[in-house]
């Protein structure tokens, strides 16, 4: 039994019917070549059936997945040497073993070229039935052959019509699907029949070559144990290269548990999203969606593809010591409902809320793909109280001063009096800022005062002089800055008033956001400088030599005087200074507060003291509010098209012709659009669910859409506002970090997106 970790108690159940209905269809095509293909396909003499149901095994399976490569090249190799065996009697196809890469490419008959056809999609169904359905009524109205297939992609059966060389010839057959009141019309691509001609050929690191007469072959590590790269990319297990149709394909068979190895860090990256919780519920996910979709390319040989349109695999070299971990403390878990595996659905970043599986794959009726909140069940922010009155100090183009400030006193590089406006305010004495300067040298580990360097008037211009002369950025600048350059950067009001001698030194100070324009958009270099200008010069050459040690980490709560936050998962309890310096941090900008409203899961920055103790702390504020999946990158979004952009971009999809305007016409439980209108010159099109997503170009379904329109009425940019990346359906993987951060264990995120559902052991 694998270590559960924390979060409550567990129930793990062991499946109990047989499992040989579901294992069988794979087992028999592994690493047998063309006797497998032909046992699959007496296994789906017409139409591929969706996968049968697992249950309890003995040991792990091994799984069969195909890697994307070009459809007509690969290169193979392997550290300890490579073996490249006859696919039924496993000995060497040429030579006995290869030390150096082998190229495998597929050779075509001139003039032979692998082609696509294009047909118009009028419908997907869950059952066969429905399909057929269909199918028959078009065949009585249409003279276009119609084909009913079934896509393993989505578990679903598609309707197809026609039989076409160009997209453009498909689409002149959705007129006529109009008429007969089919609206959901969807221009589709497929691979031609193949021309039954290919062969493999083989290429050694000397251009020797060998055409080989079998439809696959096997390839291994010539060393028990290791990887074989594909394209540079080392897979553990061993390969099949076979072809299909006018192309090659490799096949990466192995064990399920090292196949999830390779899946889960690049579902949910442990770097991003360092909590063992979160990534044990995607590896359970992971195992689960495997189980339930386990052998749908049975007919091409292999279980899985390796890209997000099943779940993304990159092999050995993506494996992580945290999703390891996460796989191992999960072994064999897998979600059940009703003793079957569920359709383990999981989507990056959710808005805030997940929608009805139905509702975006009509397929997918699971009473576990329900929408649910993606929001902590009671949202109690708890209080920082810090020290009141901090000052907040802007002028000209410089960047304000904020943390900056605090962080020069607890430094020691100013004294408290730094942290009071009306001192900021006043003229800086040379004396008095040479001090600030000594003790910044020490702290930023740079800069000396420069020998015999003395003040006469103690202006800006003089300043400008000792910054560049303190750290020797003469060099630095001739190289920075070309003569050239210089009178463009010195475009300001007053630039007549820099002397020649200080063009380049004030010019580079300048570029670097050390100097900044008055309001006028004037230097005034012969004024004397405010305290908080020098101070100001003082934090952003310290910030550039990163000179205060800051730690960023996520908040994790309150305890009396003490605060927890982790970093890349590891948990830690700080004390709190008394007259601890508090801000806020709004797009770069860091503002002084007295008081934080913080919830779990926030992002902080802080400072610690020699003592220990944090005297300064920073929230990152997003304005995002409290939703688990909120500290996502596309949690919010925006998109403009112009009319014409969106235009080409649906008639990849579906020929409206010119665009004229499109309606969201359905929403769903989470406010996703379920169903748009598009009209165009060509007729009133309608898209449903995932298409829509698709079709339009856009990270999600959760959306508002506003028009712009031109002088004369027409349309002329649409612009959608939304929310979440991915189809919004199943567990929220970052929804499921941010209910980690909050302390819920794997079982508990799982249960929380697949409402209903059983934890169960398959072996």
């Amino acid at each position: 039994m694998p270590r559960l970790g924390r979060g409550g108690s567990r129930t793990i159940r062991l499946l109990q019917a047989s499992c040989a209905a579901f294992f069988l269809p794979v087992a028999s095509c592994c690493l047998a070549g063309e006797a497998a293909s032909q046992a699959v396909k007496e296994a789906h003499p017409a139409t591929q059936s969706a996968p049968a149901a697992p249950s309890s095994l003995a040991t792990q399976p091994d799984v069969r997945i195909g890697l994307t490569t070009e459809p007509s090249v690969a290169k193979l190799a392997a550290a300890g040497g490579l073996l490249i065996l006859q696919p039924t009697k496993l000995v060497p196809l040429w030579k006995a073993r290869f030390d150096e890469p082998v190229v495998v490419v597929l050779d075509l008959p001139k003039g032979i070229t692998p082609k696509s056809v294009f047909r118009v999609q009028v419908g997907s169904f869950g059952t066969q039935p429905e399909a057929d359905a269909l199918k028959d009524r078009l065949e009585r109205l249409l003279p276009d052959p119609v084909i009913v297939s079934y896509n393993p992609d989505r578990s679903n059966y598609r309707v197809r019509v026609g039989d076409f060389a160009r997209r453009e010839d498909a689409s002149q057959l959705t007129d006529k699907l109009l008429e007969e009141g089919l609206t959901e019309i969807w221009v589709a691509e497929e691979s031609a029949p193949a021309s039954g001609k290919a062969r493999l050929r083989l290429v050694d690191s000397r251009y020797y070559s060998q055409v080989t007469d079998v439809k696959s072959f096997i390839v291994t590590s010539a060393v028990p144990g290791g990887t074989v790269e594909v394209n540079g990319q080392p897979y553990r297990g061993r390969l099949e290269v076979r072809m299909l149709g006018d192309s090659l394909k490799v096949i990466n068979q192995l064990p399920l548990e090292d196949y999830l190895r390779g899946v889960v860090p690049n579902e949910m990256g442990p770097g991003i999203y360092p909590e063992i919780e979160a990534l044990k519920a995607q590896a359970v996910a992971a195992r689960t969606y495997l189980f339930a979709n386990r052998g749908q390319f049975a007919e091409s040989g292999f279980d899985l593809c390796d890209s997000s349109s099943c779940q993304v695999y990159r092999g050995f070299s993506t494996e992580h010591p945290l999703t390891n971990q996460a796989v191992e403390e999960t072994a064999g878990i897998i979600a059940t409902y009703n003793g079957i595996p569920i359709k383990a659905l999981y989507t990056s970043t959710c808005g805030g809320h997940t929608e009805d599986g139905v509702n975006v794959f009509p397929d997918q009726k699971g009473p576990y793909l329900k929408g649910v909140d993606c929001y902590p069940e009671k949202a109690e922010p708890e209080l920082l109280s810090g020290r009141e009155n901090l000052p907040w100090f802007e002028f000209g183009s410089s960047p304000p001063l904020g943390a900056e400030l605090a962080l020069l006193v607890v430094s020691g590089v100013a004294g408290e009096q730094a942290l009071q406006r009306r001192f900021l305010q006043e003229e800086a004495a040379p004396a008095e800022a040479l001090g600030w300067w000594l003790r910044a040298f020490g702290v930023m580990g740079i800069g000396a005062v420069p020998p015999g360097f003395r003040f006469e008037r103690g202006d800006i211009l003089e300043w400008s002089r000792f910054i560049m002369k303190a750290f020797s950025w003469e060099d630095r600048a001739r190289l920075t800055l070309d003569d050239r350059d210089i009178p463009f950067v010195l475009n300001v009001s007053d630039a007549s008033a820099v002397p020649a001698a200080d063009a380049r030194g004030v010019a580079y100070l300048l570029s670097q956001g050390i100097l900044g324009l008055f309001p006028d958009g004037a230097l005034r270099l012969h004024s004397r400088p405010s305290r908080a200008m020098v101070l100001g010069w003082i934090a952003r050459i310290a910030q550039d030599f990163e000179a205060w040690e800051l730690s960023r980490a996520t908040f994790r709560g309150l305890e009396g005087s003490d605060v927890r936050v982790s970093q890349k998962g590891s948990l830690q309890t700080l004390p709190l200074m008394p007259g601890l310096c508090l801000y806020r941090s709004v797009r770069g900008r860091t503002y002084p507060v007295a008081k934080l409203t913080l919830a779990i899961g926030d992002e902080v920055t802080y400072h610690v003291s020699r003592s220990g103790a944090v005297d300064v702390l920073i929230l990152t504020s997003s304005f995002l509010g409290q939703a688990d999946d909120r500290s996502s990158s596309y949690y919010q979004w925006d998109q403009r098209y112009t009319r014409q952009e969106l235009e080409d971009l649906v008639k990849k999809r579906v020929d409206v012709g010119r665009l004229q305007d499109l309606v969201v016409t359905k929403r769903g439980v989470s406010g996703r659009v379920i169903q748009v209108k598009l009209m165009g010159s060509k007729g009133t099109f309608f898209l449903n669910g995932f298409r829509i997503r698709t079709a339009l170009g856009l990270k999600e379904n959760l959306f508002t859409m506003e028009r712009q329109m031109e002088p004369g009425g027409g349309v002329a940019a649409f612009h959608f506002a939304g929310k979440g990346w991915g189809h919004g359906v199943g567990l929220c993987q970052v929804g499921a970090y941010g209910m980690a951060v909050r302390g819920a264990g794997f079982d508990s995120i799982l249960r929380h997106y697949y409402p209903g559902i059983e934890l169960t052991r398959a072996y």
